[in-house]
């Protein structure tokens, strides 16, 4: 993995000035995992790069029970891009995993609207994670979910509370 966030508070990956380029991962991108609270991303690119190499690696992966974590910023210029991975551009589960807002990013493609596809899924959730939001009211709360070889967004499993709007 590029970054691993494993039981953190408050941690943002991003900055209103510089982004972060993240890619060639075998495995996740960003990992956000063993119950961290309070994680912000934003203001960054996360490529596999390894999506045509058939490798089974994510963008963002957030499981282990984390929660209050974001993806997205509410600023036009404070776009994520998240494409070109083997398996899912985010990756949402598992029992514990809660309030995961995800907006105002590109999955599939990028800020010109050229493709950058991932191969499986756009936005995966399962496994039981609760209170999920994949966009939101708003212009900038929309997410521009396209060019992915799978589903756009896939929902499935005992998950509750997933609400999926204006992207």
């Amino acid at each position: 993995s590029g970054i691993i966030i494993d039981g953190a508070i408050d941690t943002v990956v991003g900055s209103l000035w510089d982004g972060n380029l993240i890619t060639g991962n075998e495995a996740a991108g960003i990992w956000v995992t063993g119950g961290s609270q309070g994680v912000e991303i934003f203001n960054t690119v996360v490529k596999g790069g390894t999506a045509a190499a058939g490798l089974d690696n994510v963008g963002i992966a957030i499981d282990g029970g984390s929660q209050d974590v974001v993806v997205g910023y509410p600023a036009r210029d404070m776009v994520n891009v998240i494409g070109d991975n083997g398996v899912a551009g985010i990756w949402i589960s598992g029992a514990g995993t809660q309030s995961v807002k995800v907006l105002n990013s590109f999955v599939g493609v990028d800020e010109d609207g050229e493709a950058l596809p991932n191969e499986k899924f756009g936005i995966y959730v399962a496994g039981g994670a609760t209170d999920v939001a994949i966009g939101k009211s708003g212009f900038f709360g929309a997410n521009i979910i396209s060019g992915n070889l799978g589903p756009g967004i896939y929902v499935t499993g005992a998950n509750t509370g997933v609400t999926i709007a204006n992207n």
